[in-house]
């Protein structure tokens, strides 16, 4: 079992609006990465600015959920999505 705070491994949310449940995880101590991709370039822009001074590595982008090929390469440990239809 991993203790609390220790970095684990990497996380991707889809639809990750302004990145709350990213936001959420991130002090747990789950993961040591967390990327986010959401549709809405404004939400994107909320989610990199709610990120900056985060402990943990994340990384939003623009981009459509039915459209992953930028993360074809990419493997995660976890990858959530909550209420993106």
């Amino acid at each position: 079992m991993r203790e609390h705070g220790a970095v684990g491994g990497r996380m991707l949310e889809i639809g990750c609006g302004a990145g709350d449940i990213s936001l959420l995880v991130a002090p747990e101590g789950v993961f040591g990465e967390i990327h986010g991709v959401d549709i809405s370039e404004t939400a994107i822009a909320w989610a990199r600015e709610k990120a900056e001074g985060s402990q943990v590595p994340m990384d939003f982008q623009v981009g459509n959920m039915v459209d992953l090929r930028d993360f074809a390469t990419a493997s995660f440990d976890a990858v959530v999505a909550f209420a993106c239809l």
